[in-house]
């Protein structure tokens, strides 16, 4: 499942990052490492950028990319 696939309040474990270099560590540094469960909290009105919650911070990611990142639902 892809972690855009997601609903409101609905957690996850990370299983693979499918972007380049750059923007997976950019995305492990704010806490998307592959032990940590990622939980969705709402969208933008329009629905992107999406907000999650995972390591004790609430980070915006664009749909597209969230698209790009398989999850195990928990």
């Amino acid at each position: 499942m892809k972690l855009s696939e997601l609903k409101r309040g609905e957690s996850a474990k990370i299983i693979k990052i499918d972007l380049n270099s750059d923007s997976v560590h950019r995305l492990i540094s704010l806490g998307f490492s592959y032990d940590n469960t990622i939980t969705f909290e709402r969208s933008a009105p329009l629905g992107d950028p999406q907000q999650y919650y995972v390591a004790g911070n609430y980070i915006a990611i664009r749909k597209k990319d969230a698209a790009k990142i398989e999850v195990e639902k928990i």
